[in-house]
């Protein structure tokens, strides 16, 4: 396993400092996503199909 080096780790990443609230409504035949920002605006929503048959592993 590589080590992660602590320079790395430390490395300042352009991401916003605003929080979003993410829900899921998981259904038999379909799920949705909702994506909101802090003031409550929905900023994604999206179904999402389930597969018809299950992955064999």
């Amino acid at each position: 396993m590589k080590k992660v080096s602590t320079a790395a780790a430390k490395q300042k990443r352009n991401v916003s400092e605003e929080q979003l609230t993410i829900g899921l409504d998981l259904g038999g035949r379909s799920s949705w996503n909702c994506v909101l920002d802090e003031r409550g605006e929905v900023l994604l929503e999206q179904r999402v199909a389930r597969l018809r048959k299950p992955i064999d592993r």
